[in-house]
């Protein structure tokens, strides 16, 4: 169901600046060498990959090396989200709003051109007026057709500017004789996801055991691979004193119902406690409050 003109305002203005990549990004070395290799050579960079492989953090962290190359530190790292519910003239107006092209349009989500070479000529200007290192999230959410078109024209037009783009399918822009650079992400190696469990193990104040287990269940894949550790915590305590700790609570808490569990936990502000939670779950997931 479409969104009113107002709720597509307010939604897409929220997601308009382009964030950092996380601080558990590893890996993609060789992939980020060669977007760097030919950032000065080609406008169009498009990640291909399927759910979870990092398309999104690996863009991220290209803008972020992009801007310090000499000359590219003024440029504007600009986020357009593409979402399920979006159609090709919202995103046309989202990118006329966000490249400042509709800056002299009292109702820039409103008004529209007469084509689509139109919009995106103006697009194109203002690109060309403002370096901005673009990126478009999620375009196979986008008819495929339409998409072609868009990011063949401004290939074709933009020189002062980077365009990125995730998709998880091909942009066939080679029907239009453009040749963008392309990306193709697979799983992390096997080195690169140790070092993500390392990473973020460190980072949650736990020491990963299930590694082997992990990396098998994840596939290689970063999203998985955080879902995996930050979801099996209370697997993790061990040190002595960690499970001393977890034996004496679990028999403290023996007698307690599991809403009284509940309540001592949103009290407290102990970092174990937090730890231990899901465990005390599972041992109390047969009780009643």
């Amino acid at each position: 169901m479409a969104l009113p003109r107002e709720d597509y305002r307010r939604h897409f203005d929220e997601s308009s600046s382009c964030p950092r990549s996380t601080l558990s990004f590893v890996g993609r070395d060789a992939e980020l060498a060669r977007i760097a290799e030919l950032f000065d050579e080609d406008v169009v960079f498009l990640i291909y990959g399927v759910a979870g492989i990092g398309k999104t953090e690996l863009a991220y962290r290209a803008l972020e090396l992009a801007r310090t190359r000499p000359g590219w530190s003024r440029a504007v790292p600009t986020l357009i989200q593409v979402q399920p519910e979006m159609t090709v003239p919202h995103l046309l107006a989202v990118l006329r709003q966000r490249t400042g092209a509709d800056a002299a349009r009292p109702d820039p989500l409103g008004a529209r051109s007469s084509s689509l070479a139109e919009e995106l000529d103006a697009v194109s200007r203002a690109l060309e007026a403002q370096p901005r290192l673009l990126f478009l999230d999620d375009v196979h959410l986008i008819d495929p057709a339409a998409m072609t078109r868009i990011l063949g024209h401004l290939a074709r037009r933009v020189r002062a500017s980077r365009v990125f783009a995730a998709s998880r399918l091909e942009v066939p822009l080679a029907s239009l004789g453009i040749t963008p650079v392309i990306t193709r992400l697979a799983p992390l190696d096997d080195r690169a996801a140790r070092d993500m469990i390392t990473h973020l193990g460190r980072r949650l104040g736990i020491a990963v055991s299930d590694v082997t287990g992990i990396l098998q269940r994840a596939g290689g894949s970063p999203f998985f691979l955080q879902r995996e550790v930050v979801s099996s915590p209370a697997d993790e305590l061990q040190t002595a004193s960690d499970q001393q700790w977890l034996a004496k609570l679990v028999s403290t808490l023996a007698g307690w119902t599991l809403a009284k569990i509940n309540r001592m936990i949103a009290k407290t502000n102990m970092p174990r406690i937090s730890v231990a939670t899901p465990m005390l779950l599972r041992i109390d997931n047969r009780r009643t409050p």
